[in-house]
């Protein structure tokens, strides 16, 4: 690493955590307008964050006027108790009252449009929750990723990953994100938002004719259907992982139309061991392994197991909403013995984006690792390991 990038690094952890807390409470309004204040609030727009929100402000006597999107097919509807409304409706009835962007992906298209139409308070879940998780509680956890930076271990970390990047743009992308964590400003990650090369980039992952594929947290085959594009359809096997019951049956159904007898699709969670976990099923992307005895039970495997007396993997990609470590210690073995090509999401859980790309390292220091970041959120980052 040169001195510069190792410089970059030291100068985020040479201010204390009261700094950076401080510029961040004063990016937005005072979170008592929404605490101590009963006036009630809207939340805006009903997406899939909206009734656990709902849920834990209602809890915490937090009153809720309205629900607002910009969906005209949603207006009139209802998510409980609470009607959905269009923006226009809410800013002649509503302006003052403050508002809760609980989009995390277009907070500020969101935010931008809210205020051309009048509103002048207006919080992001990803400030709330980094105020206070409890109350407003969203996943990935913000409050998480900003207090895992002043952990000393987690900084050592941090340095010590810095210098094993295998290019300028992994550290470039690493700072962005680092300075993202500790701001919250979505600026400073904006260079790259989306991009169909995610899990595939093409000057990092080559492909040959040969490839066994992995797609573990395959969702309803959108991964694979890229993957079938990229190689022409010239392809040794796919086995597809995906424990959600409705987005597996989505999967199948995709899988057979690109090729039923080359892709295998697997009910299965990827996991450290064979046995259970508890699930929360929601049906698209952020189904997820959780501690709640009450939720829904699915199998997991470890791929050491499951891949015995079969093909050689040669490609693992793994979006697993936060399980990617337990999965890639069921995958120890593998990863030791053949270097098959990863593509691992490393956002979920604060300490992924360090401690991943450290244990793929650990476990066979052969590979080459690097880091690409495709939104202008803490979502969606992949670390490549070749």
């Amino acid at each position: 690493m040169r001195n510069c990038d190792s410089e970059k690094i030291l100068s985020l952890f040479k201010n204390k955590r009261t700094y950076y807390e401080n510029k961040i409470k004063k990016i937005f309004p005072d979170v008592k307008i929404i605490t101590a204040k009963n006036q009630g609030v809207i939340i805006y727009p009903a997406g899939r964050k909206t009734e656990a929100l709902i849920e834990s402000l209602t809890k915490n006597g937090i009153k809720i006027i309205a629900i607002g999107d910009s969906n005209s097919n949603l207006w009139g509807k209802k998510i409980g108790q609470f009607q959905i409304f269009s923006p226009t409706h809410l800013a002649e009835k509503h302006s003052n009252s403050p508002i809760i962007v609980s989009s995390t992906e277009y907070r500020k298209e969101i935010t931008d449009s809210l205020k051309k139409i009048g509103f002048k308070t207006i919080f992001h879940i990803s400030f709330l929750n980094f105020i206070d998780p409890n109350i407003f509680p969203v996943f990935p956890e913000y409050h998480q990723k900003f207090y895992s930076l002043f952990d000393p271990f987690n900084q050592a970390d941090i340095i010590k990953l810095n210098a094993l990047w295998g290019d300028a743009e992994s550290r470039k992308s690493f700072l962005k994100i680092l300075k993202f964590r500790l701001s919250f400003n979505d600026v400073v990650l904006n260079e790259r938002k989306f991009s169909n090369q995610q899990y595939f980039e093409s000057k990092i992952i080559f492909f040959s004719k040969e490839e066994v594929f992995i797609d573990c947290g395959a969702y309803k085959g959108d991964t694979i259907e890229q993957f079938n594009l990229i190689t022409l359809a010239k392809f040794k096997k796919i086995y597809a992982f995906e424990p959600d019951r409705s987005n597996f049956d989505k999967l199948c159904k995709k899988c057979q139309e690109i090729s039923a007898a080359k892709i295998e699709c697997q009910p299965s969670g990827v996991y450290s061991s064979i046995g259970k976990v508890n699930f929360m099923e929601t049906g698209d992307a952020i189904a997820r392994i959780v501690d709640n005895d009450q939720s829904f039970s699915v199998n997991v495997i470890s791929l050491d197991d499951f891949m015995k007396n079969k093909e050689v993997p040669t490609f693992i990609k793994m979006d697993i909403e936060g399980a990617e470590t337990e999965a890639i210690l069921g995958a120890k073995k593998i990863i030791k013995k053949y270097k098959p090509k990863l593509a691992i999401s490393v956002y979920h859980n604060a300490i992924d984006l360090w401690e991943i790309p450290l244990l793929i390292k650990n476990l066979n220091n052969d590979y080459k690792i690097y880091l690409r970041h495709y939104s202008n959120e803490v979502m969606d980052t992949v670390c490549y390991a070749v």
